[in-house]
């Protein structure tokens, strides 16, 4: 837990109650060892035992709970950086999911606009109107598209005048030969 806690401030909170524990351990271990396992006979009284084991108690279980309060918010701190990253994340990707739909709105747009320039422009064609011309800013796919449109068109006005140009003629020549 001490490696793992970047802001190094779990080692300072648990020391004393750490050094406590280590202390009181260290007391009963000395007298379990000097008074109880080492001689023939016991020489420590039942009151002090008590009172060594008590305190060796007491130390431990102040040690856990100072640990179960200390690692609880460590705990938590990591699980708020987790929330605050997860939140980050979403927000990110909202921020592109909304970049997205608005590139593709303007795309959408945008040829919706030229689609509708280029049925204008075919109907005054279909009408008889031969001089209108669209005209797009773009040079992607659809900005070809126009121009082969535009070159199409400029191909049937040119049909277009030859073929009255002929009919003409042969209304005149049709008229001389009545003549």
């Amino acid at each position: 837990a001490f490696r793992n806690n970047p802001a190094e401030k779990l080692k300072p909170r648990l020391g004393a109650a750490m050094q406590a524990y280590d202390n009181a351990m260290s007391d009963y271990l000395v007298a379990l060892r000097n008074n109880v396992t080492q001689t023939q006979d016991i020489t420590m009284d039942t009151a002090a035992y008590d009172a060594v084991i008590r305190k060796a108690q007491a130390a431990n279980a102040n040690l856990w709970e100072r640990n179960a309060t200390e690692l609880d918010g460590l705990l938590q701190a990591r699980i708020d950086g987790f929330a605050h990253q997860k939140q980050f994340i979403e927000v990110f990707a909202a921020l592109v999911l909304l970049m997205v739909l608005y590139l593709w709105m303007a795309f959408y747009s945008g040829f919706m606009r030229t689609v509708s320039r280029l049925k204008e422009v075919s109907e005054h064609m279909v009408s008889g109107s031969m001089d209108h011309v669209v005209i797009l800013e773009t040079r992607d796919e659809l900005g070809q598209v126009v121009t082969s449109f535009n070159n199409v068109a400029t191909r049937l006005r040119m049909e277009w005048v030859q073929a009255r140009e002929e009919s003409q003629r042969a209304r005149a020549a049709e008229a001389q030969l009545r003549e």
